[in-house]
Order: structure tokens, then sequence, then C-alpha cells
């Protein structure tokens, strides 16, 4: 503890690519090449830049430096305001002297840099040395795997975070009703919605992420968001009459962020030889994850054809689905099986030996089994119900556990919907079960605003368009 709290006060500092000055603090996990660190703003009051002028020669040099200086301490401010905290995540790669490695760096901070959404993770600050690559995120306390696995009891481990504090009613209760959904139909597209619109706008800045899944989308607590929406409501001048935006905090309480683009490319590819098709199957051997992965990017499906173009909007689209099953399920479709009510009821472990402490845990645990995944379950084209007179049958409507999921698990890729189509397939089902959709989520040309929500609310994103246009990284 001693040691870490040392760390925080006399880590190493350095200084980005933007200006910005971080301090290295302790290390928080590890993979491959690539450890990650907990890091805090160094205020200098100037946001890292060097504002010593006595070094130039001219006017305008000191004017440049004396906006460079402002506009970095413009971006100190906003972070701060926007994710409310004093400490970020610096993930450090080891490039040495392999290209590879350095170009896989470069090309995912081109990703960041091309792609802006709130629902992205932004990449904060960059640095290229001889020897290490450094990139700065804001720092999210768990993922949303941790938190499935929490609301349903599945995967669940010592180190599983405690259900954070919008969530409280989702603790353990001797009155808690475990047969109750983990989420609840409408918080489940809202979330979806956010995470495809994150998708969309990859896609429109020419990306593909490739490898979608729980375990890459991160939960963002953001207080200040939350605090802001507390206080509007309490501003509002009828007691009686609660503010659109603390409507959404209710009715939305997770906000996702898509991470990881160390995988993304660009939307297709053209198959032009057999070799063409062979590496594309081994790059998603090694790059995708197999629940998640669709029939086009298997080994010896013949799905791929010389000659063909693969789209890889259609992968992210199938992983989406594959994700959307796992949020309400708690695991991709194509690593479970639902078992029946009579085999489940004599299979009953009690909530406090599985670990959840979801709502749904109980119904979870006793009916959803986890299996290998394989080729042949990716291909056959059948997806895991429930049964009919259990519980879980009853969570969610058949508008998504029959008409949505399927329509994103088509084997035939150019059978799957489009990003804007499904963004604007969530919005529909979202309105018709009386949610919020905010401004910058709707699609374009879309005037719908539900009749409860106040005239002047304009979903602002809490300037996040304003800081990269005026703070490229």
């Amino acid at each position: 503890m001693f040691v870490s709290w040392w760390q925080h006060w006399t880590g190493p500092i350095i200084t980005l690519d933007n200006g910005m000055q971080v301090r290295i603090g302790p290390q928080l996990g590890e993979g491959g090449f690539s450890y990650v660190f907990s890091a805090t703003l160094v205020d200098d009051g100037g946001g890292g830049g060097n504002t010593n002028h006595n070094n130039h020669d001219d006017d305008d040099d000191d004017d440049n430096h004396d906006l460079e200086a402002f506009k970095n301490k413009q971006q100190h401010a906003w972070l701060r305001q926007r994710y409310n905290q004093q400490q970020y995540a610096l993930k450090r790669i080891y490039i040495g002297a392999d290209p590879e490695i350095q170009q896989a760096c470069l090309e995912e901070a081109n990703v960041h840099h091309a792609a802006h959404h709130r629902n992205l993770m932004p990449l904060l600050g960059f640095l290229k040395t001889s020897e290490y690559c450094y990139m700065l995120f804001p720092l999210c306390s768990h993922s949303l795997r941790d938190e499935v696995n929490r609301r349903t009891g599945l995967f669940s481990s010592p180190r599983s975070p405690q259900p954070p504090p919008y969530n409280n009613h989702h603790k353990d209760d001797d009155n808690q009703d475990d047969t109750a959904a983990p989420w609840s139909e409408l918080q489940v597209l809202q979330l979806f919605l956010r995470l495809c619109a994150a998708v969309q706008a990859l896609h429109e800045a020419n990306y593909t992420h490739r490898d979608i899944k729980l375990e890459n989308v991160l939960i963002m607590t953001d207080d200040h968001f939350n605090n802001r929406a507390a206080q509007q409501g309490q501003r509002s001048p009828n007691n009686n009459k609660t503010t659109s935006m603390t409507r959404t905090i209710m009715e939305m309480q997770d906000e996702p962020i898509l991470m990881d683009f160390g995988s993304a490319g660009p939307l297709t590819r053209p198959l032009s030889t057999r070799q063409d098709i062979l590496s594309v199957v081994e790059l998603a051997a090694q790059q995708t994850t197999l629940p998640y992965r669709p029939p086009e990017l298997l080994d010896a499906t013949g799905v791929l054809q010389v000659g063909q173009i693969l789209d890889y909007r259609a992968v992210d689209v199938w992983s989406l689905g594959c994700t959307l099953f796992a949020i309400m399920y708690g695991a991709s479709p194509m690593e479970c099986e639902f078992l029946s009510s009579s085999l489940s009821s004599r299979q009953f472990v009690p909530p406090q030996h599985r670990g959840g402490s979801g709502a749904g845990a109980g119904a979870v645990g006793r009916i959803l089994k986890i299996v290998d995944c394989t080729t042949l379950r990716i291909l056959n084209g059948r997806l895991p119900e429930p049964p009919a007179d259990s519980p879980v049958a009853h969570w969610y409507s058949a508008e998504l556990t029959q008409d949505l999921i399927p329509s994103l698990l088509q084997q035939d890729p150019s059978m799957r919907p489009s990003l804007p189509t499904l963004v604007s397939r969530l919005v529909q089902l979202i309105q018709a079960r009386g949610g919020h959709v905010p401004a910058h989520l709707l699609p374009a040309g879309t005037t719908v605003v539900h009749p409860n929500h106040d005239q002047d609310d304009n979903d602002d994103d809490d300037g996040f368009s304003q800081f990269y246009s005026s703070h490229p990284v």
C-alpha cells in the first residue's frame, strides 16, 4: 500500500505529444507486450507545455506558445470536467526494434485520431520513444463483462467489483426476486444503442473494430454528469416535474465505452486469391474471439470465395448480436446452452455460492450452462432459447429474442442489417417503450421527441465534440 502511494507522488513524469504531462503510478495490469499503469496529470498551470518565452526570438513565437499553453490548460480542465477523475490509465507497449509492433501502435493511435464519439474510448495523449509507446486513456472502474457477471452471477471471481453506487437496488436482499431479469428491456436497448452508435462512428471513419465483445466494453461512471443531472432536477421550477436529463440518468445509468482498437482495420478487403482467404482466416484466429466470430471468418467453411469482397462491417454486426445476447443472458449464444426446467431445478445453486449479486443471478445460474464454442456450433445457425416454462423465457419480448437478435446473427453476411438500419431500429424500440433517446444518438433527419421531455433539452455531449475539434490528439 505504501509503495503504491509513494509511486503516485514520486513516479517518473513523461510529456505526451500534445504537451500534457503525466506522472506514472502503480501498475494496474499487463498482457502480451503491454503494461497498464495508473497515471495522474501534472498540473503545472500550462498543461505541460513550455511557457518560458526567453528562448524565443520574436513575438509570433511568443503568441504561438501562449495559445498552446492556453489550449493545454483548457484540455486539463475539460478532462477533469468530463471524467471527474484525477487518475488515468497509461498503456505502455514495448516496441524495441520491432517494426511490426511500432506500426501496430501507430495504426491503433490513428484509429483513435480518426473516430470520435462519446462511447468510443478516447486517446488523450500519445508518445513513441525508441523503446516504448505510451497511450493515455480515461480510467474506467470496470468492464461490461464485470457488470454482466455481477448481475447474472456467471463467470464470477473474487476479483469481481463491488456493486457500483448507481445499482444499489441490485444488491443481494433477502426479499429480492431472483427470477427478475438482470436488466430491464429498456436498459438493454439503451445500453446497446450507445454501443451500436459507437461502432457506427467507427465505420463512418472508415474503420471496423473486428473484436467486439463484453470484455472490450468498459463502463464509465460519470459522477460529474450524474451530479449535474441531479442538480438540474432540483432546480426544476416545478417540484413535481423531472427534467429530461434526470430521466435519462434514471433510464440509462451505464455508459458503455468501446475500447481496444488493436484489431481494427479497413471496412472491406478484396479476396483476389486463395491466399487472401487463408490470410483473412489466420488473422481472425489471432485477433478475434471465437464465441463472437462470424461464419465467414472460420476456416474451411467455404463461405468466402475468390473474387468476393469481405465486408468487415457485417463482421461487427455479428459480434454486436453476440454481445447483445450476452448482455441479456450472460454469455455469447455460441458458448452456452439453456437447461430444461426439470434439470435446472435439480442443479440449483444458492445465490450466495454463485458469487453474483444481480437480480437475475438466481434464474440464470440455474438454467444456463457454459459450453465449448466450436465451428460447428457457429455454423448450425441455431440460437439457444430458455425453456418456455422458466422465468428467463419471459424476461424479454419476442421483438428482441425472435426478431432483433436473429437478424444480427444471419449466416449470410449480406442479410445482416447495416449499422444505420440497426441504430434506427433501436431508436424505434426505445421510443415505443417510452424511453428517451438523446439527440446526439438520433439518426440524421429524425425529429421524434418524447412528449414528456422538456423542449429545451439539447442533450449536449459535455463538450466532447468541441474538445476534439479544438484539441486533436
